[in-house]
């Protein structure tokens, strides 16, 4: 070929590379795509070959992907090399690794047995991603995002005094069997029972889309919103007491409609809570913008990997700021109740809200602890029916006790109780089971606990009225 500016055939150089989409290109990428140009350029039809291999791989779009457009000179055609997706990590030189340099690849490597795994061999390795889960900066999350996930309880509520409200009232002395037992179900139980578990389990549906992008960034992140914050907005135990409102009532036991009533408050809570939970999975579908960032497969992202969870172990600033944080807003809690408790008694409604409040997160540590030591859903059945339990045995305790006991037992029903039984987890783990599985799942973890709660709430207001039926007879 001839050199002169008319006579070359050879085609004008294209650039070397163009990028996409963030994130940056890292440098071991960028120095292959930069050598694409002059290597087609020379081999002539080779670089048809070699086109064709790299074309081998989808494209991908840059809205969801990371990509670069490298121009083949040669045969006029662009190729697609992959970039790191979110759950890569950058590369390191030699110098900063402590060893070869390592690129990332399109493949990941298979990875090693979690137990044999140690979560610093990893953190460069583009084929390995570690998770390490740490049970104390945890436990300090679920403690902070605990004492929110209450709070947020009682204000979807109705606030104070809808929390703090009877669950029922009477709506006239009559004999007909249709005024389910002469009391209804009051406004404020219906919202205790219908909105903080739609909240709970619409924000557990959309976290729960986001684990592995979660869990990369800060795995006490992911388990604080799950089990501390949804956890805590939800109650299995305030569902199950609501429900059986009518049926624990003067003469609520004397006509179907009472059970037929209760039937539809539980199925109902149950029902509506799975929904909210089935449209926060989808609300990155949804509303545009609102869902994780996820790993596209084509591009070979190298999988998250979750190591043994363990006490021991160097904690970062990040896991001493999360503990301090909790234990800081815990014992904020546990001084505002003591100080409030001893200037106004425990039968002031601020004191029993604050005494749940310090309280709360005690169950919601509880729960977590059975979800760890025990493979769920069992975890999370024994921690609902162990709510419920202490729900009815405390009612039991306190019903003739005076307003002091009936304040502190508010305290542990709202608080402790509340923060130990779940509904968003219980729908989670119900998503996850087959239907026949799933069905058995709700039935043994809610007829044992209407029918416990209608033997401690209801029978002694069932013996308590049948001397004064007797009587009156």
């Amino acid at each position: 070929m001839s050199s002169g500016s008319g006579g070359s055939s050879r085609p004008p150089t294209a650039p070397a590379a163009v990028a996409l989409a963030s994130p940056p290109l890292s440098p071991a990428i960028g120095a292959s795509a930069a050598s694409l140009a002059p290597s087609s350029a020379s081999s002539g039809s080779g670089s048809g070959s070699a086109s064709g291999r790299l074309m081998g791989r989808p494209s991908v779009s840059g809205s969801s992907a990371a990509g670069i457009i490298a121009a083949a000179p040669a045969a006029s055609s662009f190729v697609v090399l992959p970039l790191r997706p979110w759950n890569s990590v950058d590369t390191k030189p030699a110098s900063a690794a402590g060893g070869p340099s390592r690129t990332t690849s399109p493949v990941p490597a298979a990875s090693p047995s979690p137990a044999t795994m140690d979560p610093l061999a990893f953190e460069d390795d583009p084929a390995h991603v570690a998770v390490d889960v740490k049970h104390v900066p945890i436990a300090g999350s679920v403690v902070l995002f605990a004492v929110l996930g209450a709070v947020i309880r009682i204000v979807v509520s109705g606030g104070p005094s809808a929390v703090l409200a009877p669950r029922t009232h009477a709506i006239g002395a009559t004999t007909d069997p249709r005024d389910l037992g002469a009391h209804a179900v009051t406004w404020a139980a219906l919202a205790s029972l219908y909105v903080p578990q739609l909240v709970g389990c619409a924000v557990m549906g959309w976290v729960v889309q986001g684990k592995a992008y979660l869990s990369r960034i800060y795995m006490p992140l992911y388990v604080g919103l799950t089990t501390g914050l949804c956890g805590a907005i939800t109650s299995f135990s305030t569902v199950a007491a609501v429900s059986v409102a009518p049926l624990v009532v003067h003469d609520g036991w004397k006509s179907g409609y009472p059970f037929l009533f209760s039937l539809i408050l539980l199925t109902t809570a149950l029902s509506s809570s799975y929904a909210a939970f089935r449209v926060g999975t989808n609300l990155g579908a949804l509303i545009r913008g609102t869902g994780f960032p996820v790993a596209d497969p084509d591009l070979g992202a190298a999988p998250v990997t979750y190591l043994p969870a363990r006490f021991r172990g160097p904690l970062s600033a990040r896991d001493g700021f999360t503990v301090a944080v909790g234990a800081a807003l815990w014992t904020l809690a546990i001084v505002g109740a003591i100080v409030t408790h001893a200037a106004w008694g425990p039968t002031d409604g601020y004191v029993q809200l604050l005494l749940s409040l310090a309280l709360a997160p005690a169950g919601a540590l509880m729960r977590y602890a059975l979800g760890a030591g025990v493979r769920a859903p069992w975890g999370t059945l024994a921690a609902n029916l162990l709510a419920v339990a202490v729900y009815g045995g405390v009612a039991l305790g306190t019903r003739e006790r005076g307003k002091e006991a009936a304040g502190y037992a508010v305290a542990v029903q709202l608080g402790f109780c509340g923060c130990l039984s779940t509904v968003s987890t219980l729908v989670n783990e119900f998503n996850g089971l087959a239907p026949r599985k799933g069905a058995g799942y709700l039935l043994v973890t809610c007829v044992p606990a209407i029918v416990y709660l209608v033997l401690t709430m209801g029978l002694p207001v069932y013996l308590a009225a049948e001397p004064e039926s007797s009587s009156s007879s």
